[in-house]
């Protein structure tokens, strides 16, 4: 049985959103990958390579691109030099062919191109590069004042202690 409902939302967006539950949504993946482009695969020759590099870049900038990603970053890359190969191919053949008895047949490389077509939007809109796309990607940015109760610990041991008038007064109630 396949995947039920809506898309899982980022850990971010939940937090954003005010509805983050520990208890139900986790991010230690999300927090423990780094953004950066994966060295591009050996067998990529030097066309499908500047490819990776450009559009890596940039994926990488935005923290959308870590480790991971490499081999989904692999299908998009080589399904967008499938496309572009196959319509150069088809630009010198007929789109149409006629059998024998004169019915019209489509040149078996237009379904090639429907087919990868298919599959470089998809890997496009997985990784936000259509505007549509764009508007559902959130990526958490680490904090850098996050709370680390050990330097807290040792900042406090590490001050001198306070003076009595350097102490804040109690609050009093105004009960009467």
């Amino acid at each position: 049985m396949g995947r039920r409902g809506p898309p899982k939302k980022p850990v971010a967006v939940h937090k954003r959103n005010g509805t983050f539950r520990g208890d139900r949504h986790s991010d230690d993946v999300e927090s423990q990958l780094e953004p950066r482009l994966p060295d591009p695969p050996e067998h990529f020759d030097d066309d499908q390579r500047a490819l990776w590099t450009r559009i890596g870049e940039q994926l990488a900038k935005r923290g959308l691109l870590t480790e991971l990603d490499g081999m989904a970053f692999e299908l998009l890359v080589s399904s967008y030099m499938a496309m572009h190969a196959n319509c150069r191919e088809l630009e010198s053949q007929d789109l149409v062919y006629f059998t024998e008895s004169g019915a019209p047949v489509v040149n078996p490389l237009v379904g090639v191109i429907t087919k990868n077509t298919a599959l470089l939007k998809w890997c496009l809109r997985e990784f936000g590069c259509t505007p549509s796309a764009r508007t559902g990607i959130h990526v958490a940015k680490p904090d850098k004042k996050a709370f680390d109760p050990m330097a807290a610990l040792l900042a406090a041991a590490a001050a001198p202690p306070k003076t009595p008038a350097q102490k804040r007064p109690s609050k009093k109630s105004k009960r009467s």
